[in-house]
Parts: C-alpha cells; structure tokens; sequence
C-alpha cells in the first residue's frame, strides 16, 4: 500500500502559486473510504472555487482541509482547489462500500482522498460524505455517485462527463430559476465570458427553453477578441460582441437580464453606462472567470449571487421530485449528445504537469475550444474498475 499522497494546493492569497505536497495517508476510522482519484475534469470553474476559496458564504476550501501536520505547515496559509472527477475505492471500512468500486463526485487535486461517510445517507446509486461543518445547503458537493447505478453514467462519455457535469448543472439550475421567473420581464439575456464553458451551456439552454416555449428571447454573448471566432462556431448565440464593442448592442432589445461570469466590476459599469440601469431587470452573478479583476468580489453594486444548492432546495419545495429528475435527464441527454462537437479533449498526466497547467489555467491562458482532463498519476490509463 502506498505511504503518502501528493496534492496540489493555492496560496490563499495568491491562487496562481500552486504548491505540490506531500502527506501521510490516514488510518481510515470506522464508516470511511479512501478513494484514488484516478482523473477529473478542468477548467476556469475551479479558478472561480479557488478565487472564493475563503469567501465566508462559499467556503470552498473548507471542503478539503489541509492536514496540520503536513509539510511546512500550510493549513492556515494554502488551501486545496476542488474539483469533480472520478476514482476508485482504495480502502473501506463501510460496509456498504466495497474496494475497486467506481466512483464521481468531488475531489481535491491530489492522488487520493479520505472521506468519512454519512450512515444515513447511502443508497444504491450514491452516497453522501458527512461535513458537519460545513451549511447543509452544500448537500450537492457532499454526493458522491456509484458509476454501477448512476443513470447519467456511460463509460464511454467520462471524460465528457467531468467536464460537464458540475458546469452543466449550474447552468441548468440558473436556466430553469430564470425561465420559472420569466426572465424577470427580460427580452435579452447577456452573457459575459461567452466562450466559457457555464456561459455557453447556459446560452444553449436558453435557447432549448426558447424552442419549449415558444419564445423569442435573445441571447447575446461577450467575450474577447480571441474568442469570437469560437463562440460564433458554437451556433448557440443570437449575436457575439467582444467587450469592448458592448455599444453595438441595440438598447431596444431591452429589458435586459444580464448574468455575469467574469466578475469583473468594470464590465458591468460599462454595461449599465451603455444601456442604462433602469433597462437592466436583472443582474446575476453566475462565476468569475477574471479573478484578477473582481476587487469587489461577487454580487457587487446590486448584483444578486447566484448559488446553485440554494436555488435547488427551494426548487425541491415547490415541485416533485419526479417532475424535476424528468426534466434534468432531459436536458442531460441533450447534452451528452452535442457536447462533443464544442470542445477537443486534452489529457494532462503526472503531478508537475498538472501543476504546469494549473498555472496557465490561473492566468487565463486557456483555449477555450480545449477541455481539460488532468490526473496526477504518471499515466492516464487505469486498472478496470470494478462495477
């Protein structure tokens, strides 16, 4: 059995200063699991985790806490960057859980991870990880699924379903809270950071609402001057315009609701400047694809934030759990279905190289016609999982 793990963790105060760790591994108490985490899925989302890492309503690196006594003492000044991807178990002393099982859900970058397991949250397809710690609106990042009766598991897609699967849902759960308040009254939605993964699932969305209803809503996206050629080819926007042409957007498409992914202050001014406050029904916080650039952080100057497991558990208390699983295997399967004509594949492999990229990612340097697949072993190809 291996002795340590290795994990890739942030400067709290510098997330572009990733740091490679090593730490004994735990001699697992009764009801746990030790999972290796064999790959997982990349992207400016967990930019935004780490950027919000020590926001005291996300809290995000407090899902994974460094050990104290790890190397040069780094709990209180680093913290580790979540992501969703897959593993096998390793160890259990669950009964319920076996060795070799395959397993997704939500993991720090490193090679393997403990998690004490809820004894009143596992059924057949899933199981919940206890954070008592941590508020219970965060159920969703608590479960972890079981590949062997997971609906939206196909063997094939993994790679696709990293990727996807966490920023689909904050998509779809933003989509479904927009479309259950008609849009606030809005005939335009504008969407920041175009070329992003959250942004254009949730134009593509929009625009699977639109046929649905009959609508005519619009959805115009922003983006840089690099990345208009990809967010025309994605087929999913009305109308594409880089920052710093925002002017060109016809101020009689309004009202308009406008979600943000940048965080980016400075836009949203130039925005309002542009169209005016009183025609701007909306303003949604949705991510913060320029971290550099969000001084104020999230849900400045009357922005409201939105979160995805607190529109859930509302969501829960006003429709049927069969009516909402209806609805999300639909658009799921919309998904699994394009997904692969928007990005090509890369996979990253062995710890400094996922470092290497961790930092190109922190610094915006990323195609967005590319997904990301790291893991930090040596080699991307595993031992069949036991389903």
């Amino acid at each position: 059995m291996a002795e340590e793990n290795k994990s890739l963790v942030v400067k709290q105060t510098d997330i572009q200063q990733p740091m490679l760790i090593n730490s004994p591994l735990p001699h697992l108490k009764p009801e746990q699991v030790l999972i290796r985490v064999e790959k997982f899925g990349f992207s400016t989302n967990n930019i935004t985790y780490a950027a919000l890492g020590n926001h005291p309503h996300f809290r995000y690196f407090e899902f994974f806490p460094i050990p104290a006594d790890t190397e040069k003492k780094l709990s209180e000044s680093h913290g580790n960057v979540p992501v969703w991807g897959f593993g096998t178990i390793f160890q259990s002393t669950h009964p319920s859980l076996k060795v070799g099982e395959r397993i997704y859900g939500y993991y720090p970058i490193a090679k393997y991870v403990w998690l004490p397991v809820s004894p009143n949250h596992i059924v057949p397809d899933c199981f919940f990880a206890s954070r008592d710690h941590l508020p219970k609106d965060r159920k969703p990042y608590n479960q972890y699924y079981r590949c062997q009766n997971d609906s939206m598991y196909v063997k094939e897609k993994e790679d696709y379903i990293m990727l996807y699967r966490p920023l689909f849902w904050t998509s779809f759960w933003c989509d479904d809270w927009l479309d259950l308040n008609k849009y606030f009254g809005g005939k335009t939605v504008v969407i920041s950071s175009a070329s992003s993964k959250t942004s254009f699932c949730l134009g593509y969305l929009l625009q699977k609402s639109n046929a649905i209803n009959k609508s005519s809503l619009r959805v115009v996206g922003l983006t840089s001057p690099s990345n208009v050629s990809f967010s025309k080819s994605l087929g999913i926007y009305d109308e594409i315009y880089t920052y710093d042409d925002l002017k060109k957007i016809d101020v009689n498409n309004g009202p308009f609701v406008y979600i943000d992914v940048t965080g980016n202050p400075k836009l949203y001014a130039s925005l309002i400047d542009h169209l005016g406050q009183t025609r701007i029904c909306k303003a949604v916080s949705l991510g913060m694809t320029q971290p550099n650039a969000a001084t104020e952080g999230l849900g400045f100057r009357g922005m409201e934030m939105f979160f995805t497991p607190e529109w859930m558990k509302k969501r829960r208390e006003i429709s049927s759990v069969s009516d909402i699983t209806k609805k999300m295997t639909r658009a799921w399967s919309w998904l699994m279905t394009d997904c692969n004509k928007w990005v090509k594949m890369r996979q990253v492999v062995g710890e400094e190289e996922v470092e290497k990229e961790y930092i190109e990612v922190a610094k915006g340097k990323m195609d967005p016609n590319t997904g990301l697949v790291f893991s930090m072993w040596q080699s991307s190809v595993f031992p069949s999982a036991k389903l």
